[in-house]
């Protein structure tokens, strides 16, 4: 029998769309197996879905996805997301990892939609001390699927218990893994 799990986040950004902001999501991915098959996430607001098929590649409205081509930190925006779950010793660990090393750094208040920018080219990467599955694994599969590097989010059963979260466009890798390693993990 194969280990089978749908996961729907229908308010991915619930904050945000109780203030009245545009910044939140649908996000639903498939997992068989510890592998994520399927990723979508769809932006009421921007009439944006961004979608991936392991295998397939990743789409956004139809047209295919490609990470940023940065380099460094100072290259671009990472997307850090801050929950009451979150460590705060080790949220200002990365910041401070972050802001020694040129970047900068921006929270839409949707973790699903900041992984989706990194696959879009948006974002070259995402940190989070701890968040839950059905948050991410639609847009880790699409980073992945783009070429951009994930942890093993699953590892330790994250799939019920959540873990910490992190995403690189290829070029960055290293400073994002640096980044993690200087938060604590």
């Amino acid at each position: 029998m194969q280990k089978v799990s749908g996961l729907v986040d229908p308010i991915d950004g619930t904050s945000c769309f109780l203030n009245g902001l545009s910044s939140w999501c649908v996000s639903i991915a498939f997992v068989v197996k510890d592998q994520i098959e399927i990723g979508l996430i769809y932006a009421p607001c921007t009439d944006e879905l961004f979608a991936s098929q392991r295998g397939t590649g990743a789409t956004l409205n139809g047209k295919p996805m490609k990470p940023s081509k940065a380099t460094s930190l100072a290259d671009g925006i990472v997307g850090m997301g801050y929950s009451p779950k979150s460590s705060i010793v080790a949220t200002q660990k990365a910041f401070d990892y972050l802001f020694n090393n040129g970047g900068v750094f921006h929270d839409v208040g949707s973790a699903a939609l900041m992984l989706a920018y990194v696959a879009a080219g948006r974002y070259i990467g995402v940190y989070e001390f701890q968040i839950n599955s059905w948050d991410c694994l639609a847009g880790i599969a699409m980073v992945r699927e783009t070429g951009g590097w994930t942890n093993d989010f699953l590892a330790n059963d994250g799939l019920l218990t959540g873990n910490p979260v992190l995403v690189a466009a290829p070029g960055v890798k290293d400073a994002m893994q640096n980044l993690f390693a200087a938060a604590g993990h």
